[in-house]
């Protein structure tokens, strides 16, 4: 992605602005079957770590599925629950959906 000039194989220009900051910096991008879907973040809490999901657009159920998957992987690595939201785009505004998973 980022020594490409043209990156519309994997990210729809029209979400440009949303994952490229500048001078080719990224933010932290989700990326499912080699398109990029979205960004994402993390916060480190005490006790846990809270993965924020921003899609793009709607993701399937396995899409979020694989999600999931991935933050509890996260999860056991950084031996810590994970909190992860869901921020889907509703007339403009954001809604969260929260889930949460411990590590294993």
């Amino acid at each position: 992605m980022i020594a490409y000039k043209d990156r519309a194989a994997c990210l729809d220009p029209q979400h440009k602005d949303m994952a490229v900051v500048g001078n080719g910096i990224f933010k932290p991008i989700l990326v499912i079957d080699g398109k990029v879907k979205g960004i994402w973040q993390r916060s480190l809490k005490k006790d846990r770590v809270s993965v924020e999901i921003y899609p793009f657009s709607a993701l399937s159920a396995n899409e979020k599925e694989a999600v999931e998957e991935k933050a509890e992987a996260f999860g056991r690595f950084l031996k810590a629950s994970v909190q992860l939201e869901f921020f889907q785009t509703k007339w403009g505004q954001f809604k969260k959906i929260k889930f949460c998973f411990s590590p294993l």
